[in-house]
This record gives C-alpha cells, sequence and structure tokens, in this order.
C-alpha cells in the first residue's frame, strides 16, 4: 500500500516527518473500505469534503455543496469578524487618522474573496459571498459614512456607488457576489 511506501520513506524522501493527525483518507462516493480503522477514529469518520490549501474540496452532490458552503461560511466569518471591532475604533486626541485606517481595511477586506472566486465552484461562493461577505462590508461602509439614520434608499444607492470600480467614482468595495 501507497501509505506504508510514504511512512517508511518520507524522512529520506523529503527530509521531514509529517503530522499524523493532518493526514486524511477521503474517498469520494467510495465509503471507508481500505481506510485503516485507527485513521478513520483519527478523523472522526467518514470525510464529506476535505480543505486543500484554503480550498474546501467535496463530491459534486448537493451534500459535497453544502459541506462546501457551510464550511465556506464559516470561514468567512471568522475572516469578516475583523470589520466589526474595526468598526468600534474612533478618532482621538492621540489617533487622528482612524477613519482612513477603517476604509483601508474595510478595502482590504473587500478582496479576500478572491482566491476562493478563482478556485471553488460559483454555485457554492456566490451565495457565502451574499449572505456573509456583503452584508459585513455594507455594514462597515454605513458605519463609515454615518449613514445609520438615511433613508434606506439612499444607503441602498451609495452602497450600489461604492461597489463600482475607482476609475467609475466608487470606492471598489464588495460587489463580488455580481462578478
Amino acid at each position: 500500500m501507497c501509505t506504508k511506501a510514504l511512512k517508511a520513506n518520507r524522512k529520506a524522501l523529503c527530509n521531514t516527518v509529517s503530522n499524523v493527525k493532518k493526514v486524511k483518507y477521503f474517498r469520494p462516493g467510495d465509503g471507508v473500505e481500505g481506510i485503516p480503522a485507527e485513521q478513520l477514529e483519527m478523523q472522526g469518520g467518514e470525510l464529506v469534503g476535505l480543505k486543500l490549501v484554503g480550498v474546501y474540496l467535496a463530491p459534486d452532490t448537493e451534500a459535497g455543496r453544502k459541506w462546501q458552503r457551510d464550511n465556506l461560511s464559516a470561514d468567512f466569518t471568522a475572516r469578516f469578524s475583523v470589520l466589526e471591532r474595526v468598526d468600534q475604533l474612533r478618532d482621538d486626541d492621540k489617533n487622528h487618522d482612524v477613519r482612513q485606517l477603517r476604509y483601508s481595511m474595510m478595502r482590504c477586506r473587500s478582496s479576500t474573496p478572491y482566491y476562493w472566486m478563482r478556485t471553488m465552484y460559483p454555485c457554492v461562493v456566490r451565495p457565502v459571498l451574499e449572505e456573509v461577505v456583503e452584508p459585513a462590508l455594507k455594514k462597515s461602509f454605513v458605519l463609515l459614512a454615518e449613514a445609520g439614520h438615511s433613508p434606506q434608499e439612499l444607503i441602498d444607492q451609495a452602497w450600489a456607488e461604492a461597489q463600482q470600480d475607482g476609475r467609475f467614482g466608487g470606492c471598489g468595495l464588495g460587489g463580488t457576489a455580481s462578478t
């Protein structure tokens, strides 16, 4: 079996030692036949999918797509939670450019999804962008613009304009769900 050869030769081949807890066995649609029992126990049973280089991979089934969306949603929720903390910052006597910091952080987070947009199916990424990313960016934008008391239609119009590329008068924020 190739895993035995890998275990025996990994030090010689790669000059490294593997973290066995990170080893995962994944057989899309084939069950758990041939997977060592101790490995199944270590990984918590049959895997629906796995994460590889930040990308969630799963079989092309509704259950697989749901697993990908759920994990990507949790990942983006964690990544965008920093905006909630940054949104609480305000200028004071010692820090006069907090608004600029908040805007820069919002723009930085706005470009976060592009890697996943290039590496995962749109049917997986788009719902996560619409449910997690766009609302987080819009909330930060409204707080930064101090537009919370404005009519909703004006907020929506300002957000639509902010999503436009800078070459077209926008801020280049969000807008990834429609890409």
